[in-house]
């Protein structure tokens, strides 16, 4: 898991890879994003405090038992 010293170079990472930011704190894919397999809505990314600065935490939505589904959980951006 990825930290960073502030919140601004969280959101500056974000920035960078091509999300925006949508409102309440959760940032999206910019652009035309295309689901996979059992998914039903794009990720959602926030940013978290956690030990040591803040953490990329991102939320996927697949409907339950569709298999190689990722889990939930803090990513490198």
């Amino acid at each position: 898991m990825k930290t960073y010293k502030s919140r601004k170079d969280a959101i500056a990472a974000l920035s960078s890879a091509g999300c925006m930011y949508v409102g309440d704190g959760v940032w999206s894919p910019r652009g035309v994003y295309h689901l996979h397999h059992g998914e039903y809505s794009q990720p959602d990314y926030t940013i978290r405090r956690v030990r040591g600065g803040f953490a990329i935490h991102c939320r996927y939505y697949y409907y339950a038992g569709t298999i190689n589904a990722p889990c939930s959980g803090f990513v490198e951006v």
